[in-house]
C-alpha cells in the first residue's frame, strides 16, 4: 500500500482527518471502509489532482460487504 498524503488548509480540515484516524484505531481488525466526501479527497490525492474540496464530518460503513 502505498501512503497518500493529504495536507489539511487549516484546523477546520485538520478536525475530520484526526477523527478519520481515531476511527481507523477503534476498528482496527474489523471491516470498514471511508465513505462520502473524505474518500473522495483522498482518492484526488491518490492520483495527484487535488481539487481544494472540504468536509466537515466524517463518513463511514462498518462491515459492509459488495
Amino acid at each position: 500500500m502505498t501512503p497518500v498524503i493529504v495536507i489539511p488548509a487549516d484546523a477546520e480540515e485538520l478536525s475530520p482527518w484526526r477523527l478519520t484516524f481515531e476511527v481507523a484505531e477503534l476498528l482496527d481488525g474489523i471491516d470498514w471502509i471511508l465513505a462520502g466526501a473524505q474518500m473522495v479527497i483522498l482518492l484526488e490525492h491518490e492520483h495527484g489532482t487535488p481539487s481544494g474540496r472540504t468536509t466537515g464530518d466524517v463518513d463511514s460503513v462498518i462491515g459492509g460487504r459488495a
